[in-house]
């Protein structure tokens, strides 16, 4: 088998996958736990208990009542307490507060009651949400080039690594600012171990199993959703949480040995060496023959072995530049922002939905599993855009109703738990829009500009988890606590009425170039074809991205 071969040849040589290949995809997927545990975390970290001021020692004999006011909700007032006891002025709470949280050993506690993070400093809560999602955003922009120069493993490993001593470090502040300063940072490395997780392991399998690895990974999500809500359950203590779920990353220490360093990263950087080390590693593991290939004869899809030197360098002007692609860019960028918005603005007002935060968080991760699952089917089955225009109608009707279904009936019976099942269907539908978001951050776009699409799609995307905090704090803020679903509901119907304006992709052969597809139509059919359909039957466009080795093939996350 002397002679070039692809590169699709050798990683088929390698198993189809193999034992290896599958345990290595596995080991890699639970880093999403961890993702989890971080994007999410704040539900606990920085929720709200019930509160009121604390009376001073003079008087505390008398009742609550003659010492707080009473606000409209006809509740003790959160911020405010009578300046004489029995009634009249008031003022700012001035000694402290109360608050109503699980008792244990130790009680719970929250970054909320550690520093008093209510009334005039309430804001700090979801702010900190926010900074996190900034880091996040950072961290696609630098370690996506980080991996493209050291290595999908490397920088892996670098980013873990940090990640634990931050997550450790993190239980040791003891101030408001260090905590959003290291969580910031925490959020960065977080894109780190994400982007470059993902590129390692798709880069393992041939484009016939990318679709799947490319979505069965979600399930981990939903495990560190349920993970993250019974650890916060049994421990309710912010620092004692943060330790419990940072403490089993010490485990992939033994990553060092246990991963290899991605193939195509190894041979487009001329580490043919190391490249063959990889090879009859996987070989002798998955009792197979080291295929008679010359790694430096090894063809990489999108390097060009005549006129090397010679390349078109585009910009994200050409995103813009020509009339069809714009469409379709300013969509998906919508879309990507809907989709994380609805979810994460979801996702972190759990702590403040009707019913015991920690099961109704649960019951969410537990839902969020068959939803991922059942989405890889759908999508595969009924194309893309239907799928998703279902999935955000219903998204947009569960947070909508969320706040609109009354809480009682005509005999006074509470019924909230309407309210709380609506929220958590909108979740689960918001959760199983990813799925179509990511294919279409992909099949709409050529090759020339695909991955620099993805990166935009995914800074959108950012965006949403950032603003998402901020519109359910201005809920509290304002008084008007249904205004966040109201608003979470318009930008999922608007992006289910835009979606309607997109082209099926599911049977598209993916355009090479802007004059291809510029010939997409609304109904796909431009350049579709049989072969197409069947190579692109659940979205390996995501993951067969035509990179040159100078493009950033982490910068898609």
């Amino acid at each position: 088998m002397k002679g070039t071969h692809s590169l699709e040849d050798l990683l088929n040589a390698l198993g189809k996958p193999g034992r290896y290949q599958i345990i290595i995809y596995i080991l890699i997927s639970l880093n999403y736990m961890a993702i989890a545990f971080n994007h999410l975390g704040m539900v606990f970290y920085g929720a709200i208990p019930p509160h009121h001021c604390k009376v001073s020692l003079s008087n505390e004999g008398f009742s609550l009542n003659q010492t707080i006011p009473y606000d409209e909700h006809n509740k003790l007032d959160k911020c405010n307490m009578y300046v004489e006891v029995g009634g009249g002025e008031t003022q700012p709470c001035n000694n402290g507060w109360v608050y109503d949280v699980y008792p244990g050993n130790p009680p719970e506690s929250t970054i909320v009651t550690e520093w008093d993070l209510v009334c005039d400093e309430k804001y700090k809560s979801s702010l900190a949400t926010t900074l996190y999602f900034v880091g996040v955003m950072l961290g696609a922009s630098i370690f996506g080039i980080v991996g493209d120069r050291f290595g999908r493993k490397t920088t892996l490993l670098i980013c873990l690594y940090s990640y634990l001593a931050l997550g450790i470090g993190l239980i040791f502040v003891t101030n408001y600012v260090q905590f959003v300063i290291i969580r910031l940072i925490i959020g960065m490395f977080i894109q780190g171990i994400q982007a470059n997780s993902y590129v390692l392991f798709s880069e393992m399998f041939i484009p016939k199993y990318r679709s799947y690895v490319g979505t069965m990974y979600e399930p981990f999500w939903a495990l560190g959703v349920i993970w993250l809500a019974l650890i916060a359950w049994l421990i309710k203590s912010w620092r004692w949480i943060q330790l419990a779920l940072v403490l089993p990353t010490i485990l992939t220490l033994s990553y060092i040995w246990l991963l290899p360093e991605s193939l195509r990263w190894l041979l487009i950087n001329g580490r043919y060496e190391q490249a063959r080390t990889v090879i009859k590693r996987i070989t002798k593991f998955n009792k197979i023959p080291v295929p008679d290939f010359e790694p430096e004869n090894v063809i990489i899809p999108g390097i060009s072995t005549e006129n090397p030197g010679k390349r078109t360098f585009y910009t994200p002007f050409d995103l813009i530049r020509t009339p069809r692609i714009r469409k379709h860019a300013f969509i998906a960028f919508y879309i990507w922002f809907a989709t994380s918005c609805v979810y994460y603005g979801l996702s972190l007002a759990t702590s403040g939905w009707k019913g015991d935060k920690y099961l109704v968080f649960f019951t969410g991760g537990i839902g969020e599993l068959p939803a991922y699952l059942l989405a890889i089917y759908i999508l595969s089955r009924f194309g893309r855009k239907y799928p998703l225009f279902v999935y955000y109608l219903i998204a947009g009707a569960g947070c909508i109703l969320s706040v609109l279904l009354p809480e009682t009936d005509k005999s006074g019976k509470d019924i909230s738990i309407g309210r709380t099942v609506a929220g958590l269907i909108g979740r689960f539908a918001a959760a199983s829009t990813f799925s179509g978001t990511f294919l279409y951050g992909a099949e709409l776009f050529p090759t020339v500009v695909r991955a620099m699409a993805w990166g935009t799609c995914a800074f959108f995307g950012r965006v949403g988890g950032i603003v998402a905090p901020q519109i359910n704090y201005a809920g509290k803020a304002s008084g008007y606590t249904k205004m966040p679903s109201i608003v979470l509901g318009s930008v999922s119907f608007l992006a289910a009425v835009l979606v309607l304006l997109l082209p099926e992709t599911r049977s598209l052969r993916l355009p090479d170039t802007i004059e291809e597809a510029e010939q997409i139509d609304i109904s796909g059919g431009a350049i579709n074809n049989t072969a197409a359909a069947t190579e692109n039957e659940m979205g390996i466009g995501i993951y067969n991205l035509g990179l040159s080795p100078e493009e950033n093939l982490s910068i898609k996350l």
